[in-house]
This record gives structure tokens, sequence and C-alpha cells, in this order.
């Protein structure tokens, strides 16, 4: 027998930190050396399997994964796509610290709509910081600048993001000692490698999963 859930995810987080990205490795296993501008909001849909988690049946769970524009200015027009939403990754790029100081504000408004949801802290780009940690005797920011100059012609074609960017690494632990605070899971993660990604988002469905079968028992 096999149990059968749906739920929405929200991906939420700066502008450029990769969350469209993210969504493509997880759903198509796939990676294309790009920074893209989402425009509104983009669903996906995937569904996980996990063997024997309800009384020893499997567990289906469709994934409804709605990708959110990073402007910070169109906050409530964020609200209307968080309605209904059962989990939710925030996701900032390491290379910034800018937009991991971001995180309290985006979970600050996605709770205003649907309260406390199961929710992960995804640290993107790690890629990179492995990149400069091998061995670049440049400084982190000049290092960026000429390897990953992509990201500075995302923000001169998006000024709606925000100013261009300075690079300053988020360390491994800050996001531990942030994310033991807010009692929330982190994954350090790179859509180009991969790395984390499928362990990210099927760690959130678990989540969610036990959620919506605690609420079925709290209803029987």
């Amino acid at each position: 027998m096999v149990k059968n859930l749906i739920a929405k995810v929200v991906l939420l987080g700066d502008g450029g930190v990769g969350k469209t990205s993210l969504v493509r490795r997880f759903v198509e296993d796939s990676y294309r050396d790009e920074y893209i501008s989402t425009i509104g909001s983009k669903t996906s849909k995937k569904t996980i399997m996990y063997p024997g988690l309800f009384h020893g049946d499997d567990v289906r769970l469709k994934l409804m994964i709605v990708d959110i524009y990073g402007q910070k200015s169109f906050s409530k027009l964020h609200a209307s796509n968080y309605i209904g939403a059962k989990g939710a990754l925030i996701v900032f790029d390491e290379t910034r610290k800018d937009t991991f100081n971001s995180i309290p504000q985006w979970k600050k408004d996605l709770n205003e709509v649907v309260g406390h949801i199961p929710y992960l802290i995804l640290g993107n780009k790690h890629d990179l910081i492995e990149d400069h940690q091998r061995g670049s005797e440049k400084s982190f920011d000049e290092f960026m600048t000429e390897a990953h100059p992509q990201v500075i012609t995302f923000y001169e074609n998006n000024p709606q993001f925000g100013d261009i960017p300075s690079f300053e690494p988020v360390s491994e632990k800050s996001v531990s000692r942030f994310a033991q605070e807010q009692n929330a899971p982190y994954f350090l993660t790179s859509a180009k490698s991969g790395d984390n990604v499928e362990e990210a988002f099927h760690k959130l469905g678990k989540s969610i999963i036990e959620d919506i079968l605690k609420e079925e028992k709290d209803n029987d």
C-alpha cells in the first residue's frame, strides 16, 4: 500500500542566490552556468518516495515547488505565494554575506502568512568557496570578480535586485551557529555539482510528511 500526499514548498531568498538553479538541479538533474532573473514565480513538480514511512507503508510525496522572485521590495506579492505552503527552503549565497543576513526577514515574512512550518537553510554556491580555498592567493572579492563575472552582469542587467554586491564569504561556523539558534537544519549546497541538493529536498519532504501525518492523527 502507498499513501499519497501533495505539498507546496516555497524557495525564498535574495536575487541571484541560485534558487532557480537548485530547482532545476533537483527536478531535471541539470545545470546551466547562468544567473537567472525569475519574474513573478514559477512552479515545478517532483515526486519523492519514502519507503516504509507510514506504519511500514510507503509514502509518495508530490512536491509543488514554487520558486519566488528575490526582489525584497515585492514583499506583499511574495505573501500571496506563501499561502498554502507546507515547507520552505530559505536560500542564501555563500559568497555574499548580505544574502545570509537577509534570512531572518524572509523567515519573518513567511511566518506572518503561514505560521511555523518546516524549513531548511541552504547555503548555495559552496563550490565557489571551495574553488577559492584550493589555493587562490587573491582576496575573495578579487577572485569572484575575475572568475565569476556573470554575477556582476546579473546585477547590472537586473537593477530591481539592488546594487552590485561586494563578495564576502560566509563561514560554515556562522551558518551552523545561526541554524542552531533557529533550530533549523542547514545544508551547504552547489547547484553546479549537485552536492546536497537531493538531500536537502528529501530532508524537508520528510519533515513535511511528519507534520501532515501528525495533523491527520490529531484530527481523528
